[in-house]
């Protein structure tokens, strides 16, 4: 919770996935996560330069996703922007959200530096919780 953060109730919850992970652990947590509060759940592959999927995958990959977990309050869609904390960061901005949820890899001392962390670049970056 970054500080300075004013509570507000939580009604627009974001996970952001490229789909390139297994998901099986952590979405019906995310899910449940939502459901809780009844808050709608956007669930946003961004597209950057590199690392991009065709609307054929992601469509695909949100289908799969409804399919499995029938939260009525569910949607998911594809953001285009320059880097993925960009994405993020607007969609918290541009859809009012007040929880975001994403994946770590858990990268520490001589790989976090070279190959650097988005959640931890996010989390630096956005005025709302994140898990």
């Amino acid at each position: 919770v970054p500080s300075g953060s004013l509570y507000k109730p939580v009604k627009k919850v974001l996970f952001a996935t490229d789909f390139k992970d297994d998901l099986s652990a952590i979405l019906p947590k995310v899910v449940g996560f939502a459901e809780m509060f009844d808050a709608e759940l956007d669930i946003a592959l961004i597209n950057t330069q590199f690392n991009y999927a065709t609307t054929k995958f992601a469509d695909e990959k949100f289908r799969k996703v409804r399919e499995k977990y029938p939260y009525s309050k569910l949607k998911g869609y594809v953001y285009n922007e320059d880097s993925i904390e960009e994405g993020i960061r607007d969609l918290v901005l541009s859809q009012n959200i007040d929880v975001v949820a994403m994946l770590t890899h858990g990268r520490t001392g001589l790989m976090s530096m070279i190959r650097g962390s988005v959640a931890e670049s996010v989390a630096a970056h956005i005025k709302v919780p994140l898990l």
